[in-house]
């Protein structure tokens, strides 16, 4: 393994996280936090191919992992390999998730680098799928373009329906949690959009359609909490009816 490019990826994840977390911003006077930021920014674009870069080496590697025979018995390589790389894949969507805040949407979704695509891929994956929904939420808080926003509203029920079902209430709650805060987003922060546009708001495949359907299947969690995620979904969806 790469033990350069592992330490890179680490180091990412902690300075994104200082430069964006309330206790640094705490710890130091606005001034010189602004002037980190804006010796940080030119570099943005180099930080976030390498991020995407890790996370697709990362991803290849947890599939293959996923896909070799068990190991012996007694033997600890393969869940080490495991670990590290969702270790690593789980700096790289920290990092990025900590940038969401302050630089432009579209160097977050891009042809070369399109991080919602990557995020929703992850969901299925045990090991990093709540900082893979954390992420995602943080990208569907910000309003998104028609593209980007049909794509998730498409892709995050497909993704779900590669994720395992939810075994009683409190099974991995933080996660569904999540989600549920992301289709929520993904209507409420849009719906000017959705309202606007009769092919998104028609569409029974690609626009409010499927956010309805996951809404209601999200419903059905053993945890009622759910249903206090959602109610901006439904909110904004019951405004846009005609």
């Amino acid at each position: 393994r790469d033990g350069a490019g592992e330490l890179a990826m680490l180091v990412l994840r902690n300075l994104a996280e200082d430069c964006t977390d309330s206790n640094f911003n705490a710890k130091l006077p606005a001034r010189r936090r602004n002037e980190l930021l804006r010796a940080l920014r030119p570099h943005v674009p180099t930080i976030l191919g390498l991020a995407y870069a890790s996370m697709g080496a990362e991803f290849g590697r947890l599939q293959q992992l996923a896909t070799q025979p068990p190991p012996p018995v007694g033997s600890e390589a393969s869940s080490a390999a495991a670990a590290g790389a969702a270790l690593l894949l789980n700096c790289a969507l920290g990092t990025v998730r900590r940038f969401v805040s302050w630089v432009k949407l579209e160097e977050l979704l891009t042809p070369d680098h399109d991080f919602a695509a990557v995020c929703l891929a992850c969901l299925p994956l045990t090991e990093v799928r709540q900082e893979a929904a954390l992420t995602l939420a943080a990208l569907s808080s910000r309003k998104l373009d028609r593209q980007a926003l049909a794509g998730m509203l498409v892709g995050l029920p497909q993704a779900l329906g590669l994720t395992p079902p939810p075994a009683h209430e409190t099974d991995a709650v933080g996660f569904w949690r999540t989600v549920a805060q992301v289709a929520a987003d993904l209507v409420s922060v849009n719906a000017s959009m959705l309202a606007e546009d009769e092919a998104l708001l028609a569409s029974p495949t690609s626009g409010l359609a499927p956010a309805l359907d996951l809404g209601l299947g999200l419903l059905s969690h053993p945890s009622r909490r759910l249903a206090s995620d959602l109610h901006l979904l439904f909110f904004a969806a019951f405004r846009m009816r005609k």
